[in-house]
Formats: C-alpha cells, structure tokens, sequence
C-alpha cells in the first residue's frame, strides 16, 4: 500500500517504477534527548563511529593526521583518535602497525547506542565516511553527528545532491573528496584552534525536524490511513 524511502535519491529513483501516491520519504533521525549533557574536553578529540572497510577507508585523512602530528607538538600532545566499529583485518592492521597513529588510537570494537553521545559531545571533530560506490544510502549517524553541534568532516567522492543538501541544512561542512589533502588539513586545523580557544558550536535549528518524536509522528499519520 505504501513504500517509505529515506532519501531524495531513493524517492526520485522509485519514481520511475511505482504511483506517486504510494511513495512517502521519511528520513531516518536522532533522539535529541540524548544531546543535553555536555562535557569538560580536555583532549583534542576525533572520532569515527561506524565500519571501515574498503568501500570507505580514509588514507589520505589518516596520512593528514601523521603529518600534522609529526609538525605541530602540540597537537601531538592534544590529539586523541577515538574509533568504534568493526574493521576490515587489512585496515586494523595498517592502523596499529603505524607508530605514530596507534599510539594515538583509541578503539573500542562495540559500544552501547545510548554512550555513542558520549563521544559526539566530547570530540572536537566528527569523521563521517560516504561509500566510494553508493548514493542511495544516507548514514542514519548524520543525524545523530549533527544533534551534538561538533563540526563533520564528510568525506565522499560521488556527487551527491540529497548529501550536500542535508549538510547544508545542518550547518555542516560540504562534502569533501577522500583524496582531497588539503581541504582535510584545513578543517582538521580549524577544529583544533577552536578546541583551543574552547569554542563550541550550537546545533542547527533544523536539527529539530530530524527528532525522531517528530519523525514517529508523521510515521503514525501514514498508517492512520490504513485503520
């Protein structure tokens, strides 16, 4: 009776194949109550939360970080690389053979959903990894990202309307290419002067609409129709 897609991409794809009237888009979202707690940052903190497998491994940010480690002391003092997820052997193993990033890196194989806001309030930069391959798929972990206010680094490398849209509307930074050095060197630099003068952004206002109350609610209007 009715087909629920999560992304623009998807709706004007289904388009082509099923009525108008039996397609509703309704997107994935974040619980906000789960953001009002906020935390003393003492280090400068980025964070990845998801899989790391060859559709979405990030070299060139990781080969950013060891050289910005390598030039800037402080930095290397600061820095903490929090990561939680599973991760292909090949990409662990690249990680923890590096002698300067596995000193730096923190992993923890699974963490409860609820502690994940942990760390997207108490990191200075957020990682999030678009598949090399794919724009039907929004990571559901943007919203939740965004709920915090700490600033995204997005990287991807297929154009993405429905993505650049969403950042947009969220106050984030556009997508940038995997290969992209320089862009990943500034934003990474950026984060760490705004952790060291201690600015912390706000959410977006637009944040709200990706509440999952909200969402259930308009959830429960589709159904409606059919009781």
């Amino acid at each position: 009776n009715k087909v629920i897609v999560t992304n623009s991409n998807l709706f004007y794809e289904f388009l082509n194949i099923i009525d108008r009237n039996k397609l509703e888009l309704l997107t994935n979202g974040t619980l906000l109550s789960n953001c009002k707690k906020k935390y003393d940052v003492k280090k400068f903190k980025i964070s990845y939360l998801g899989l790391l497998n060859k559709f979405r491994f990030p070299e060139v940010f990781f080969n950013v970080l060891k050289e910005i480690i390598v030039k800037n002391k402080d930095i290397e003092k600061d820095i903490e690389i929090f990561i939680s997820g599973t991760i292909d052997s090949s990409i662990y193993n690249y990680l923890m053979n590096d002698s300067i990033l596995k000193t730096k890196i923190n992993y923890v194989k699974n963490i409860e959903y609820e502690k994940t806001f942990y760390h997207f309030n108490s990191s200075s930069l957020l990682l999030l990894l678009l598949n090399k391959n794919s724009i039907n798929t929004t990571p559901t972990k943007i919203f939740d990202y965004a709920s915090s206010g700490t600033p995204v680094l997005t990287l991807g490398d297929k154009k993405d309307k429905n993505m650049e849209m969403l950042l947009k509307e969220l106050s984030l930074e556009k997508i940038t290419s995997y290969s992209d050095k320089i862009s990943i060197e500034n934003i990474i630099l950026k984060s760490y002067r705004n952790f060291k003068l201690k600015i912390k952004n706000k959410p977006s206002e637009n944040i709200k609409k990706y509440d999952r109350n909200y969402l259930t609610k308009k959830l429960s209007k589709i159904l409606d129709c059919y009781y």
